[in-house]
């Protein structure tokens, strides 16, 4: 009888109690008590592992390398839904990705980003703001201590843009339409960039 098997490179197909990893064409005979002996053929065919992606980060922005197949890990744990080239991590962490073809092959771990948070009360480079309140239930202000022009954009966790806009000194965003989770505020004034989590209860 004749098989056809797919492995992913480093896997080991079983055949008779031997595991195989390099691709070909193996054979078993099979006894049986009547003497009449069957050939099982065996078509094994490995798929090579996908290249590791390389992940690269602006801030809390971090883009992979391939352009599909990506998972996301947050501390070596799968993130659900995280399947894009792009993931805007609301935490603190470590993250990677691995990359998953159309044989079902798993790329290596890419390589690791910590994303580090600017605290709510920081200076970060010359741009003084203060968000409140956080968490907040309808509305969320912004306070800049510059007179430059702040560019505001908030997203939601999957990288989706919510909402953009500009001001100077201050502002008001609602956020009353917005489910109850966890939001990525982004704020920039030319090359000082702001980013928090905000939260809506």
């Amino acid at each position: 009888s004749q098989m056809q098997a797919d492995i992913c490179e480093g896997q080991a197909y079983p055949f008779f109690g031997t595991p195989l990893t390099t691709a070909g064409i193996y054979t078993h005979t099979l006894n049986n008590q009547h003497g009449c002996d069957s050939v099982v053929v065996l078509h094994l065919t490995v798929h090579p592992k996908p290249t590791a992606p390389m992940v690269t980060h602006s801030y809390d922005t971090l883009y992979s390398s391939a352009s599909t197949g990506n998972q996301w890990h947050y501390d070596n744990t799968v993130i659900p839904g995280a399947t894009d080239t792009k993931y805007i991590a609301p935490q603190n962490g470590l993250y990677f990705t691995i990359k998953t073809d159309s044989n079902l092959c798993s790329s290596d771990t890419s390589n690791i980003v910590h994303v580090t948070w600017v605290s709510i009360s920081e200076v970060y480079g010359t741009l003084k703001i203060n968000v409140y309140p956080n968490p907040a239930t309808s509305h969320i202000n912004i306070d800049s201590y510059i007179d430059n022009t702040v560019y505001y954009t908030l997203f939601a966790v999957d990288g989706s843009k919510l909402e953009q806009g500009s001001f100077v000194n201050s502002t008001q965003i609602s956020i009353k339409h917005l489910s109850k989770g966890t939001y990525i505020l982004k704020l920039r004034s030319g090359q000082d960039v702001y980013t928090l989590k905000v939260q809506k209860m």
